[in-house]
């Protein structure tokens, strides 16, 4: 069950049945939970530009004036500037051989549990996009947080990103974002049922590697998403973290909890009533701020309960744990 305070994936599929039956939705959201972190606090809303999100993002503020006696006060507007996300489409077939499923039952909550590694593969790409989707490169995914913070050279975002000081090729990054509908959510595509389908095509001839025909099951899974930002100020990036550097030290961790105490404050002060903010760290950091959660000096971190699942938190904010969040990133110049 998502923990944040607006709708997440789960609740889009309490909503809607995109293959006909509520249940079946309700399992294949439930399973990716089961193997992300990314859904627990992730919102999720319904997009308002076809296939897109437009956003409304303020680039500056309006000004103020002095006024003396009997002068005028300059009209003034605040700047905003229109941003269109585009939403990405991950799909897969599942191939499940008819004689297999016979000689197993051949049940639907069978080919359920056989079709887990397809569904597997879908939550993996679409965390991955999370992080890393460049829509220069790759256009058809959808725009990731690391291109949108990847410079400190030029940008207004540019100042919510902290460089850690790491120079090698073993470089990783925590994430801080802010869930909300204006600050950082998911979108699945206007008039769409929330995104994520699944259709039971029923018992098809397919072929094998050589070109020969045998029966199967096939499912289709379909997933559009995309990802949007009306507020950057919401997020903050701590890259080139040298992650050898961090298990040698790894008795104080001093450095990565002063560089999460940063992440917070480069956040505006009122970021917790704006959603509900999280960390994103790959394995290897998460596990280290978990070996520190022992150190008596330690007053950031800490173990707790979210959602009625033991979690580990940096200042109440809960750390997450994204398999596909790398160790090798480029650098940050």
């Amino acid at each position: 069950m998502p923990t944040g305070t607006y709708p997440g994936l789960l609740d889009i599929a309490n909503l809607t049945m995109p293959d006909g039956s509520l249940a079946t939705a309700k399992q294949i959201v439930e399973s990716l939970n089961q193997t992300s972190e990314l859904w627990q606090e992730a919102a999720v809303f319904e997009g308002n530009d076809g296939a897109g999100h437009k956003s409304i993002t303020r680039t500056g503020l309006p000004t103020n004036t002095w006024r003396k006696l009997y002068g005028g006060v300059p009209e003034s507007k605040a700047r905003t500037a229109m941003v269109r996300d585009a939403s990405g489409m991950l799909e897969n077939y599942a191939t499940i051989d008819v004689k297999h499923a016979q000689l197993s039952g051949g049940s639907a909550s069978w080919r359920f549990t056989q079709e887990a590694a397809f569904r597997e593969a879908l939550n993996q790409d679409v965390a991955e996009a999370f992080m890393y989707g460049d829509t220069d490169v790759n256009p058809e995914r959808f725009h990731g947080i690391v291109p949108r913070f990847n410079t400190t050279a030029s940008g207004d975002n540019a100042q919510n990103i902290i460089k850690a000081g790491g120079v090698g090729a073993d470089n990783a990054s925590i994430v801080l974002t802010v869930w909300g509908p204006m600050t950082t959510h998911f979108f699945y595509p206007k008039g769409s049922s929330g995104g994520l389908q699944v259709k039971d095509l029923g018992e098809q001839t397919v072929y094998d590697a050589n070109g020969d025909p045998f029966q199967a099951y096939r499912t289709h899974y379909k997933w559009d998403i995309g990802l949007a930002m009306p507020d950057w100020r919401y997020t903050s990036r701590a890259a080139n973290i040298d992650v050898s550097d961090l298990v040698k030290t790894g008795a104080t961790g001093c450095d990565i909890i002063d560089t999460m105490a940063q992440m917070i404050e480069l956040l505006p002060v009122d970021f917790r009533a704006m959603g509900s903010p999280v960390f994103y760290a790959p394995k290897v950091i998460r596990s280290f701020l978990r070996r520190q959660i022992g150190n008596k000096s330690n007053v950031w971190l800490s173990q707790g309960e979210v959602g009625g699942k033991t979690v580990t938190k940096f200042d109440e904010i809960p750390v997450r744990r994204l398999d596909r969040m790398r160790v090798s990133e480029s650098l940050v110049p």
